[in-house]
């Protein structure tokens, strides 16, 4: 996995698990099971959290396959330090 920063601090995540041409976008939430119970109320399937660097994620899917990702920030610029870390094997020259 890699970030480029595209502009204003849009930064968009290049990952190797996701499916070939599949986009999932990510969007922070102050209160992540507030977003999940308005998203199932509103019909989305959402997945069971799961751990990342920065903070807890879900994905939710709607009727017609739309998914996206909600992630509470919990430790914001983890995932910087993570690949400005010379120690860690993954990370980005």
């Amino acid at each position: 996995m890699a970030g480029v920063e595209v502009g204003d601090g849009a930064l968009v995540l290049l990952a190797d698990h996701r499916p070939t041409g599949s986009v999932l976008p990510i969007y922070a939430v102050a209160d992540l099971a507030a977003a999940i119970a308005a998203m199932t109320t509103a019909g989305w399937m959402v997945t069971d959290p799961m751990g990342t660097p920065e903070g807890v994620a879900v994905v939710a899917s709607d009727a017609d396959g739309t998914e996206l990702a909600l992630l509470e920030l919990e430790r914001p610029g983890a995932m910087d330090g993570a690949y400005a870390d010379e120690s860690n094997a993954h990370r980005v020259l």
